[in-house]
């Protein structure tokens, strides 16, 4: 038999969803955007306590607890959400003060909106120990609502038709 914490660890690794074939057959049907956009936000919402989750049940694997207590889990999960989510929105708001100082350099900022995901990542896995997925979800979600009155709306355009290519990608 598994332990706990292993088997906590797999669960968090299958958890995740994947909305491509019900976003396929809303395309095919002609569903509502707004129910398409809703069910493609809330997959990347699990996706992100997933992953959350699945460095939470590493770091206990890894340092050995083979049936960790429900506190031990409990406490470590609000800090990683919470964490992860105060990166993102901080690593957000720079970007965006950062950005307006370039002005209308399209060059510039696109290329920057693609680093700032990798930045927001790095800087809550490594600095803060909170959840990577959770602040680049946050830096998104913030670069989103926030983006459309601070940058040039031509750089907003490019930036979506960049990040719309990139997401058909991948």
């Amino acid at each position: 038999t598994l332990p706990l914490a292993a088997c906590l660890l797999v669960g968090a690794i299958v958890s995740t969803t994947d909305p491509s074939a019900v976003l396929t057959v809303f395309r095919s049907i002609a569903a509502p955007r707004r129910l398409a956009r809703l069910v493609e936000g809330e997959s990347v919402l699990n996706d992100a306590a997933a992953g959350a989750l699945f460095g939470i049940f590493l770091t206990i694997v890894s340092v050995g607890i083979a049936n960790p207590t429900w506190s031990e889990a409990a406490l470590r999960f609000p800090v990683a959400l919470a964490g992860g989510a105060a990166v993102g929105w901080l690593m957000a708001r720079v970007w965006l003060w950062g950005t307006g100082l370039l002005g209308r350099r399209d060059m510039a900022i696109v290329p920057a909106s693609v680093a700032l995901p990798y930045l927001a990542f790095v800087a809550a896995e490594q600095a803060v120990g909170a959840s990577g997925v959770i602040a680049v979800v946050t830096a998104g979600f913030t670069l989103n609502l926030l983006g459309p009155g601070r940058l040039p709306p031509g750089s907003w355009v490019n930036m979506k038709e960049t990040w719309g290519l990139l997401a058909h990608w991948a």
